[in-house]
């Protein structure tokens, strides 16, 4: 049984074949439309799916980010120190899941605009998960030195001070940087296509094909340079060479709480349910006459 809106889409689609009401270019365009309305419904789902799980982890990231500016500026010293290496440890198996789920984000809309008619088989439910098993799974095992790798303090008059780890971890920083830069170039590639793609339909179906995604992956492209741009410069040890190497070293734990929180305000930007579910208490307490009106608009969406 096929689901309404694409029994409604191939109905009018049926309607608009006839020679007389509809020029061949027109039909082609129209055929396009139909494809990409119809998959947009699945589009949705799989992508904030995509968002969700890179969403846990931020969460987790986020509070890891701040407890090791805590540590920075403060050092909590040797007697919670398993803990504290485990904070540092979580920031960059976080950080990997973000990117890992932007770019499943990158590459959802790239097919989805770019390949409608294999979408479908591509972004499948089982599909999605395996690819964030995955995600998880690489991240854990590309960072798993940090957890073992203990971190020194020295006793000073207003606490304890930090000395970095016991031992270097050049792999680690090796593979961030290379995964960044690697991320950063192929996501460059995807999202340009996928504009240039969907300006190029807009123009002959005189459509809109929603970019918000598509700028928000971009978006999220360019801080993840920054990352990139600080473990290269750790790893060579070029932090103290130039000006903007040493301010996104003084900034770093800043920075990366921007970037592990950008999906939560930018989903609430992309997604129409969320903003509605998301002002409904407020119109149930002042606006009780319109409450009703906003959970029959919730449930219409989902449907």
């Amino acid at each position: 049984m096929p689901p309404p809106w694409l029994t409604r889409d191939l109905a009018e689609f049926r309607s608009r074949l006839s020679p007389e009401t509809s020029s061949e270019p027109q039909r082609r365009c129209f055929l396009w439309e139909t494809i990409c309305s119809g998959i947009a419904q699945i589009e949705k789902s799989r992508a904030f799916i995509l968002g969700e799980l890179a969403g846990f982890f931020d969460i987790i990231g986020i509070f890891a980010v701040e407890w090791v500016r805590t540590d920075r500026k403060s050092g909590f010293g040797p007697a919670i120190e398993p803990f504290t290496r485990t904070m540092y440890a979580m920031t960059g198996v976080c950080f990997f899941t973000h990117l890992f789920g932007s770019f499943s984000m990158t590459l959802n809309r790239y097919t989805a605009v770019c390949f409608p008619w294999v979408y479908g088989k591509i972004w499948t439910s089982k599909n999605v998960r395996i690819l964030l098993l995955v995600d998880v799974i690489v991240a854990f095992a590309a960072h798993i030195e940090l957890f073992y790798t203990r971190f020194l303090y020295k006793r000073v008059d207003s606490g304890w001070k930090g000395l970095g780890r016991e031992s270097p971890i050049p792999f680690v920083r090796i593979v961030s940087s290379c995964t960044t830069i690697v991320y950063g170039c192929v996501s460059v590639i995807l999202i340009s296509r996928t504009i240039y793609i969907a300006v190029k339909v807009n123009k002959k179906s005189k459509g809109h094909h929603k970019m918000g995604l598509v700028l928000f992956v971009a978006f999220d492209c360019l801080l993840g340079l920054v990352d990139c741009i600080y473990e290269s410069a750790d790893l060579f040890g070029l932090s103290d060479d130039n000006a903007l190497f040493i301010w996104i070293t003084n900034n770093i734990t800043l920075l990366m709480f921007f970037i592990l929180s950008i999906n939560a305000y930018s989903m609430t930007f992309l997604s129409k349910e969320l903003r509605v579910e998301a002002i409904a208490p407020f119109r149930r307490k002042f606006c009780p006459r319109q409450s009703s009106d906003a959970a029959i608009t919730v449930v219409i969406s989902k449907g």
